[in-house]
């Protein structure tokens, strides 16, 4: 997966288990929707995904808590959650 750098941000389902939460970013834009940043992994403990995933959690526009998972670790969690609004 990284190394075709195939990259992606989806939105996570509701019932998406999330293991192994380690904060990523400390410090968020005064003015961002961002609610949580950090890294797990996803699935199942016998079926988890062997690779971690960045997690953002925000609120849109019309106040919905949106979460989503990608593997772009280098970007800011404002950035991605602007990427996944403007898909």
């Amino acid at each position: 997966m990284y190394e075709k750098q195939q990259f992606f941000v989806i939105r996570l389902k509701k019932n998406a288990l999330v293991w192994n939460e380690q904060p990523f970013t400390l410090h968020y834009h005064p003015h961002s929707h961002v609610l949580e940043d950090f890294v797990a992994h996803l699935g199942f403990r016998s079926s988890m995904i062997q690779y971690h995933y960045h997690i953002v959690s925000f609120m849109d526009l019309e106040g919905n808590r949106i979460h989503v998972a990608t593997n772009l670790f280098r970007l800011k969690p404002e950035v991605i959650a602007e990427l996944y609004c403007a898909r």
